[in-house]
């Protein structure tokens, strides 16, 4: 029976996502609206601008009967493909549900000739179905239509669903305008409601908290200077880009076509905002009489001839786009406190398909004896992983890149005595604590593969080693993807596409590709 695994992001950044600047929604297992954020409450029609935030107002209610509730402004004709997945989704249910849950979902279809086609048309597994275009009519002007590209992501360890919706094309300046305003008046409040809150606390609001802030070494790090040029960079961040980025400028790096692919939608909104936070931080320089000006003026001349700078600056400055409040605070008061700026996905080394998701971080290095309110600092942006596969991806690659046999030396007995001691070190990870920042892949490495090259021979029932060792690491990949944090798939996927690049290792790249033949 096939099997749909969405993409996967942390419970923590994935509750911390109510607070980008795109209407999300935090869905429970049932489907049911458990949090919320103030675009998502407006682009529903349950919030005006200028309005007390009442999360209450969709808090509870179930996702599938919203749709049913909001048809008359989602377009069949425009919304093929969104009204193909959640048909899909709702056949994929038991009876009982069908003719509970989902009954006013299922009667909304077949009560219009083209949505009943195509609830009855649509496959029970469609592909890709967590990612797809959708076109709604304005709440308050309804001649207008916005566009979306819309994608769900599952929290970890069954912890929900996250549905976010990305605008594009002339979407974009009217979400950001609605944005800035919300926040202005309502500050980045979210609503967010646990199984438990659900009778006790019903309306219960989070104010702006920030974002987890625990950064490991092995998550990918840059330096900028004051005008953003890349001046130093950690080791995570050369093995993922698989070269050193030191002394180009960071649009250079950011609006590269391969860039924007990954990216994908968010890039339309990533990218100027982005350029803001460029735009306001060097506005001292634009000066003629400060010392940087000349320097500033070679930065945008050299900027300039990137394709679709000047359009994406030109946007950053009409559109009224909010940018992190933290950024400014805590650039008055001198503190290097870190403070969110957007998503980032890029590819994974050995595969391009594998897409890693990250939240950028940035904080201040202001230099030893610079006034705190000085117009000069540097940068540091730290990629933290938004999920665990993004997360192992990070920590195999320092154990890949030194494998601890000279490559083609090593026997096929050697190859899966490593694969395993690198799985139990993904097994360590998964257990590890995000607040213990001070865990690093290396060290659990070497003490695993010594324990695993000192153990007695093996054998049992005419197995061989090299049998037993399969046989193991079978086991532990099965238990790794019951615990709920990274997919079986995608953990075979991660070190199949490394193998495929290493020759030598074809007894393991064969066992790989089995084992996920199988998945």
């Amino acid at each position: 029976m096939p099997f749909i695994d969405y993409p996967r992001v942390k419970q923590s950044l994935g509750i911390a996502a109510l607070r980008d600047a795109y209407p999300t929604t935090f869905l429970n297992m049932r489907g049911n609206i458990c949090g919320i954020n103030p675009l998502a409450l407006w682009l529903s029609g349950a919030l005006k601008v200028g309005e007390p935030f009442h999360p209450e107002r969709l808090l509870g209610a179930n996702a599938f009967t919203m749709t049913a509730q909001q048809m008359h402004r989602i377009p069949a004709e425009l919304n093929r493909e969104f009204y193909m997945t959640r048909s899909a989704i709702v056949k994929r249910q038991d009876e009982r549900s069908q003719l509970t849950i989902y009954a006013p979902f299922i009667a909304a279809m077949h009560a219009d000739p083209v949505r009943a086609e195509i609830y009855e048309s649509a496959p029970q597994y469609p592909e890709r179905e967590w990612e797809y275009p959708f076109t709604i009519a304005h709440p308050e002007q309804p001649e207008i239509m916005l566009e979306f590209q819309a994608s769900i992501y599952r929290l970890e360890e069954n912890g929900g669903f996250l549905l976010l919706y990305y605008p594009v094309n002339t979407t974009l300046p009217i979400i950001e305008d609605i944005n800035s305003r919300l926040i202005e008046r309502l500050g980045k409040v979210i609503s967010v409601q646990t199984e438990k809150q659900e009778q006790e606390e019903p309306n219960r609001m989070l104010l702006e908290t920030g974002y987890h802030t625990f950064f490991r070494d092995y998550y990918p790090r840059l330096i900028h200077d004051p005008l953003w040029y890349l001046c130093g960079e950690n080791k995570a961040h050369r093995l993922m880009m698989g070269m050193s980025v030191v002394n180009m400028h960071f649009f250079e790096m950011f609006l590269t076509p391969l860039v924007r692919y990954f990216l994908g939608a968010i890039q339309d909104s990533t990218a100027p905002r982005a350029l803001k936070y460029f735009d306001m931080f060097t506005t001292p320089y634009m000066r003629e009489g400060h010392d940087l000006h000349e320097q500033y003026e070679q930065t945008m001349q050299r900027l300039s001839r990137l394709d679709e700078f000047n359009a994406v600056l030109e946007r950053a400055r009409r559109w009224h786009i909010h940018l992190n409040s933290a950024a400014n605070l805590h650039l008055l008061a001198g503190s290097d406190e870190p403070f969110y700026t957007c998503r980032v996905i890029l590819p994974w080394r050995f595969e391009p398909d594998v897409h890693l998701q990250f939240k950028s971080m940035v904080r201040f290095l202001f230099e030893e004896g610079m006034l705190p309110h000085g117009d000069r600092r540097n940068y540091e942006i730290t990629l933290v992983p938004e999920n665990y596969e993004t997360d192992v991806a990070m920590l195999l690659l320092p154990l890949l890149e030194s494998p601890p046999s000279d490559g083609e030396g090593m026997s096929a007995y050697h190859q899966f005595l490593w694969l395993l001691a690198l799985l139990k070190v993904v097994d360590e990870a998964m257990t590890t604590t995000e607040e213990n920042t001070t865990w690093e892949p290396e060290e659990p490495f070497e003490r695993i593969y010594g324990a695993l090259k000192s153990r007695p021979a093996m054998s049992h029932q005419g197995q061989t080693e090299e049998m037993m060792l399969m046989t193991e690491s079978r086991v532990t990949i099965e238990l790794l993807g019951r615990k709920g944090k990274i997919s079986k798939a995608s953990l075979l996927t991660l070190l199949y596409t490394y193998t495929l690049t290493q020759p030598h290792l074809k007894p393991l790249s064969d066992f790989l590709a089995q084992e996920l033949a199988l998945e």
